[in-house]
């Protein structure tokens, strides 16, 4: 009976990183820098959520800390507006304003948001600018957001309720 066990079980199909980019029709320059950032494979939340969330749908994703749950949104994201951006005449010159807002509950998981963001962006931030509300700069930042030079904002809500209140 445990030999009969063994071989009923299905094993899971291994999905590498160029694979799973392809299959979500991700933007080349984001899937060069998933790339360069290295990732060993897509964890289990990253490979069923990505699918998903490519297809601009919504999510709503709870998993353990370090399983990779910002690349889950922050992808997506990035990869809509690259998206959006290239069908407008004139891309980035016509549309000055924020595209995607990111709440998270500390300023610590903002800047590593945010972080996150910029990682993923390195080959596009010329067409996506990424802009942490932070307490020690939120001035400068919420200048920046305003002056429509933020394309994702990350923050805490009391943050970018104090940015939207300016």
């Amino acid at each position: 009976p445990a030999e009969a066990a063994e071989e009923d079980e299905e094993e899971e199909e291994e999905v590498d990183w160029a694979t799973l980019c392809e299959n979500v029709r991700l933007d080349r320059r984001l899937a060069r820098a998933v790339a360069e950032l290295n990732w060993a494979r897509p964890s289990l939340i990253q490979q069923a959520a990505l699918p998903v969330a490519a297809t601009g749908r919504d999510l709503l994703i709870r998993a353990r800390t370090g399983s990779g749950k910002t690349a889950c949104y922050a992808l997506p994201i990035l990869d809509l507006i690259l998206k959006k951006k290239a069908e407008t005449l004139e891309g980035r010159r016509d549309y000055g304003g924020v595209l995607a807002v990111v709440l998270v509950p500390t300023r610590e998981l903002v800047a590593q948001a945010a972080n996150q963001l910029r990682e993923l962006a390195a080959y596009c931030r010329a067409d996506v600018a990424v802009v942490a509300l932070r307490g020690e700069s939120a001035a400068e930042d919420a200048a920046q957001v305003r002056s429509g030079h933020a394309d994702v904002v990350a923050g805490t809500p009391a943050a970018v309720r104090d940015a939207v209140e300016r």
